[in-house]
């Protein structure tokens, strides 16, 4: 039995090595990618499980170096890079929504707030 479990976990082991000696240094389980990337594809979020998710997002990404697992997906050298500088771009370009529409509100504020002062002092 024990051997049994050695050459399973060596068998595991050796496919592991055989992933990264193919290029695909990079590796994440599905649902801790999907946590770090969701927001490249927020409409992927309603497929049924995580694999499938990460697959859709590659292809939506155009993503050519990268294998899909039982549990991980392996990406290749500088893919991980390509997918974290447009996650980085996406953030950034939310961050500024949020910024311009919570400005718009405060200087929308401030400007009634004068023109309801103007208009006390008039009457």
């Amino acid at each position: 039995y024990i051997s049994a479990n050695i050459d399973v976990d060596s068998a595991e082991s050796n496919h592991w090595v055989r992933i990264s000696c193919a290029g695909f240094p990079s590796r994440r389980e599905y649902e801790e990618f999907v946590d770090h990337f969701w927001n490249l594809g927020p409409e992927l979020l309603s497929l049924p499980d995580d694999r499938q998710i990460v697959k859709k997002l590659l292809e939506k990404m155009e993503m050519q170096g990268y294998q899909l697992g039982k549990t991980k997906v392996f990406l290749k050298s500088g893919q991980m890079a390509l997918l974290d500088k447009r996650r980085h771009e996406v953030m950034t370009a939310a961050a500024t929504e949020i910024n311009r529409v919570v400005r718009g509100f405060l200087e929308r504020a401030r400007y009634k707030h004068i023109r309801d002062a103007i208009i006390t002092i008039q009457v």
